[in-house]
């Protein structure tokens, strides 16, 4: 599986792009499902697994419950309103009659959790640990993958119809 935003291969264990992998196809499909609420729950606990997995492959112990919910649920948080802005963007542009809302949401949430498992790598990769992560962290990660246009339009968009299959449908 591709990578929606490529993870660094030679500082990520293949036990965290495992989970990665397996976190995002299962967030992309939990979000999809249309039951409010529900779709948070789940993603936030997924959230949870994936930190504590990325952690264990990196050597750490056990992190701390705590900073593991919060941040888990920033990101579901996140998610949940980024996935209810662009579903609102393609209706506004009429895409949404091409695309269904749970398609885009599915596909949108799949993308955040890629991005915070990238952030999380990352500080895990520094020598960081869960209990010194922190906002910052987030911020200087956008701020490289900016100057490397990871977060242009045409890249998002580009990987979202791969990653939707759309990219014959549409050309």
């Amino acid at each position: 599986m591709d990578h929606i935003i490529d993870i660094p291969k030679l500082t990520t264990p293949q036990a965290a792009v495992d989970i990665i992998e397996k976190s995002i196809g299962q967030v992309a499909a939990i979000s999809a499902l249309p039951i409010p609420f529900v779709d948070m729950i789940a993603m936030t606990y997924i959230h949870s697994k994936m930190i504590k997995g990325i952690a264990a492959a990196y050597g750490h112990e056990e992190p701390e419950q705590s900073k593991i919910l919060i941040i888990s649920l920033l990101s579901a948080s996140i998610s949940n309103f980024t996935s209810e802005l662009v579903t609102e963007l393609t209706e506004q542009v009429g895409i949404n009659k091409i695309l269904s809302d749970n398609i885009v949401k599915g596909a949108i949430a799949g993308f955040i959790t890629n991005i915070a498992s990238e952030v999380i790598c990352s500080h895990f990769a520094q020598g960081g640990s869960i209990e010194d992560m922190g906002f910052e962290d987030l911020i200087n990660y956008i701020s490289s993958s900016a100057t490397k246009e990871k977060f242009s339009t045409s890249a998002i968009a580009d990987t979202l119809l791969e990653k939707l299959n759309l990219s014959d449908i549409l050309a």
